[in-house]
């Protein structure tokens, strides 16, 4: 049965195989070391569930619509250099995505590619942990997968 820990596996192998990503682990790290870094978590969701049975358990399907949330990360150091590092990512890391757009096999299909640019950060504070970045969230909407449940 697919899961969604699957699917945001499957998004990580993807960003991670993006020309120029050079971090980004299956599970998001505290601090960030190597820049650029792509962190993967799931967003926001909805499951309906199948028929109810007599106990009042359901049966039958699972259909799970959820949102994939993908951010580039950039050490905000030089703001042209920063800049000029980042903006690939604009197009790289949506055309990885929807080349595949069942992410492997994992989900039924993937909807529209929200994509803000700005001020991020991770981990708190600054330096070297990452705190002051700049770069991409991308919202992957309207992940859908149908399973069958026992």
């Amino acid at each position: 049965m697919a899961t969604q820990q699957a699917a945001l596996l499957a998004v990580v192998a993807k960003v991670a195989a993006v020309t120029g990503i050079k971090q980004a682990p299956n599970y998001p790290t505290e601090k960030i070391g190597i820049f650029p870094y792509a962190a993967v978590y799931p967003g926001s969701g909805t499951h309906a569930g199948g028929t109810a049975s007599g106990s009042g358990n359901y049966v039958g399907e699972r259909l799970s619509l959820y949102d994939i949330i993908v951010e580039i990360h950039i050490a905000r150091k030089d703001l042209p250099h920063d800049l000029q590092a980042a903006y690939p990512f604009a197009d790289s890391v949506p055309d990885a995505l929807l080349k595949d757009p069942t992410l492997s096999g994992t989900v039924d299909t993937i909807g529209e590619i929200e994509q803000m640019f700005g001020a991020l950060g991770w981990g708190g504070g600054g330096g070297s942990d990452g705190g002051d970045t700049i770069g991409y969230r991308f919202t992957i909407h309207d992940v859908k997968q149908k399973v069958t449940i026992a």
